[in-house]
């Protein structure tokens, strides 16, 4: 009789383990309450995360009225 509910139970498992999803939310495993995951946390809707770097780069001058030149491309790729 405990064998066949053993089996009874295993199978209604086997059954359910198609159902189960994995996945890590890597901000769950720092401590809620550092000064640096809440600033994390307050920031990350703005600028889409930690992994993420914003980069304004503002032309200044006559000479550079368009975006898409040998000077402005090259700085950017030294930034």
């Amino acid at each position: 009789m405990m064998l066949i509910a053993m089996i009874v139970i295993t199978g209604f498992f086997a059954t359910q383990i198609f159902r189960m999803q994995m996945f890590t939310q890597f901000l769950d495993l720092f401590p809620a309450n550092h000064p640096y995951i809440q600033i994390h946390k307050e920031y990350a809707k703005f600028f889409g995360g930690a992994y993420q770097t914003t980069l304004v780069l503002e032309l200044r001058g006559e000479k550079y009225h368009d975006v898409f030149n040998v000077e402005t491309l090259s700085k950017m790729e030294r930034i």
